[in-house]
């Protein structure tokens, strides 16, 4: 299986260069390799900094909400508290608000850093329609799925006697919207699809490229649908056939966005991702 790790030499001025470009960025004679045309729409930074980017977008995020939860319980925890009332404070939006915003707020500081010099190069799509068309394609795509699996879900589970369940991410996402709905669309519908979209397209599916396209699309669609997969479900039967029929909704998203910044770059990513989760937000508002 053919890889691209090992930097291309410019047969022209001799200089190396990353083999996913497809022509050298010093003389700007075409690369040799044809297979690097797959490429011409990926954010192409060296290898290390797209692991640095899902590591930090990923486990960077965990560890920040962490920091961030044990600064506010400290502030707003009662030692007093019955364990009910403390169980309902950290299900609370007071609670859980801040610390959505706080964290990916740091998060986005943090990604905007590691990404440095590669502003231009995630940014450039923008300038393009094709980024817009495949981002809108991509959410069309997404918006047509959730529907059709929606109603064989809902099949589905009156067939089985049960009754639909929006999951553990999504449910914290709704009490947070609540109780802070323009915060809520700033936050959940611009900052943290442009924070995913460094973490899980620029950073993860451009670095699994590298192995290929099909390890790009799958690796990064079943990491993608993971993180929103709440784990401590495993022990309770019921929230956890919760999380696993809600997982294909996730696991397609992932798929689209992938495809979304194949063909259209950051821009076209951003744009699915972006409008798919305004839409989730002003659906929640209006519950």
């Amino acid at each position: 299986m053919k890889t691209h790790f090992h930097p291309s030499v410019c047969p022209h001025c001799g200089k190396t260069y990353d083999s996913l470009l497809s022509a050298c960025p010093h003389c700007l004679k075409s690369n040799e390799d044809p297979s690097s045309r797959k490429f011409d729409q990926f954010v192409v930074l060296p290898f290390w900094r797209q692991i640095l980017l899902f590591f930090l977008g990923w486990m960077g995020f965990q560890v920040i909400a962490l920091v961030v939860s044990e600064i506010l319980y400290l502030q707003g925890a009662d030692p007093a508290w019955s364990k009910a009332e403390l169980e309902a404070f950290l299900s609370s939006a007071p609670y859980l608000g801040p610390l959505h915003f706080i964290a990916y707020a740091v998060l986005f500081l943090a990604l905007s850093l590691c990404l440095w010099d590669g502003w231009k190069k995630t940014l450039k799509s923008f300038a393009s329609a094709k980024g817009y068309l495949w981002g809108l394609a991509a959410f069309a795509a997404q918006y047509a799925f959730g529907i059709v699996y929606g109603i064989l879900l809902q099949v589905i589970l009156a067939a089985l006697g049960m009754e639909y369940a929006t999951n553990a991410n999504q449910g914290t996402l709704d009490v947070i919207i609540q109780g802070y709905p323009v915060l809520s669309l700033l936050i959940f519908g611009f900052v943290g699809p442009f924070c995913e979209e460094l973490t899980y397209r620029v950073g993860l599916f451009s670095f699994a490229g590298r192995f290929g396209k099909v390890v790009a699309y799958v690796g990064s669609a079943l990491v993608f649908a993971l993180i929103h997969f709440d784990f401590e479900a495993f022990g309770n039967p019921e929230a956890l056939a919760v999380e696993f029929y809600n997982l294909p909704s996730y696991l397609f998203a992932g798929l689209s966005l992938g495809f979304a910044y194949d063909k259209g770059g950051f821009a076209g990513g951003f744009v699915a991702h972006a409008l798919n989760n305004c839409l989730s937000v002003f659906a929640s508002m209006g519950e």
